[in-house]
């Protein structure tokens, strides 16, 4: 019995195999580009960071932030600090009575929230290294939140803000990295021989 429906079974697989393949090559042979920096330039850029498993590892683990907007992988960089900094706060603002530590942390992410607000203008000219030098000697929250009198909640919250500040540690280092090569661009342009 099983053997007389293997004809029509094998010419039902076929069909199923045909429609399929049709209906899904559209969607392998993709005309449009990624949106944002591909896995490729991200790969590149974090080989010449300082913090290459970091920044690797941060980037691919958040590509939901690349847009057609977010043009180079620093601009991705600060769109994760920026996603991050909102999942953080969200996650201390849900804590009922917050320690000190818990609030200093949060004012600290709305002044970054603010800053980073400001940076895309920033990118676009040679003035970006060190953007976040300023925000680092202004903040108050560098305790360990998740002393042995915190609740679980303020632990996970430290975790989260930690998240914040080691992508926000990433972003600062591309950016430092990038004015190095800027400023090694012009040095070798006003030495060269033809500058004249």
């Amino acid at each position: 019995m099983a053997i007389s429906l293997l004809p029509y079974t094998a010419s039902a697989l076929l069909a199923i195999i045909i429609a399929v393949a049709i209906a899904v090559a559209p969607a392998v042979v993709r005309s449009d580009p990624e949106p944002g920096p591909s896995i490729e330039a991200i790969n590149a850029t974090c080989a010449t960071a300082s913090y290459k498993f970091e920044c690797t590892h941060l980037l691919l683990n958040n590509l939901d932030v690349r847009t057609p907007q977010v043009k180079d992988v620093i601009a991705m960089s600060v769109q994760v600090v920026a996603k991050k900094a909102a999942e953080a706060a969200a996650f201390a603002k849900a804590i009922k009575k917050p320690s000190k530590c818990v609030t200093d942390c949060l004012d600290d992410l709305a002044v970054l929230s603010k800053h980073i607000k400001t940076l895309p203008a920033t990118l676009e000219t040679a003035n970006d290294a060190g953007f976040f030098e300023q925000f680092d000697k202004k903040r108050k929250c560098y305790g360990d939140c998740c002393s042995d009198n915190s609740s679980v909640e303020e632990c996970n919250a430290q975790s989260q803000i930690g998240g914040v500040f080691d992508a926000l540690r990433v972003t600062d280092d591309l950016l430092m990295r990038r004015a190095y090569f800027r400023k090694q661009q012009l040095d070798n342009k006003t030495t060269s021989p033809n500058s004249n």
